[in-house]
């Protein structure tokens, strides 16, 4: 069942984020074919969205808010850094042999598995 809130929010974020287009994956989706009553949910959350919460009434949902624009920044600064790295290794495919894009995913890893181990996603629902 986490997997229904997983797939809203999944959802939400991509219209927020002005997406061409739209799949919702039925809660069951991942341990098997869905089933008839998953896969009219997993519609029923897009037209939910539609209808019912209006995402779809406005150019820009996130307008004017200040944790928005500051994430925005942030990731935008972070990506700039990595990009940074990459050219000054004389591009990906120099980086590719240095081990660059291995290293970050592997420190990203440990980090995510340092959290978890010290229970600092209290709070949060634990993955499945």
């Amino acid at each position: 069942m986490n997997n229904l809130g997983r797939t809203t929010f999944e959802a939400m974020a991509a219209v927020m984020g002005h997406t061409q287009s739209l799949h919702t994956n039925s809660l069951d989706e991942a341990i098997a074919l869905p089933t008839e009553d998953s896969a009219r949910l997993a519609r029923e959350t897009q037209l939910m969205m539609l209808n019912e919460m209006d995402l779809t009434q406005t150019i820009d949902p996130w307008a004017g808010s200040e944790w928005m624009e500051w994430k925005t920044s942030d990731l935008v600064e972070k990506a700039r850094t990595y990009i940074e790295e990459i050219e000054d290794a004389g591009g990906m495919t120099k980086a590719l042999e240095q081990g660059i894009p291995t290293r970050e995913i592997e420190r990203a890893a440990a980090q995510k598995q340092a959290r978890l181990d010290s229970k600092r996603v209290q709070g949060r629902c634990e993955p499945v």
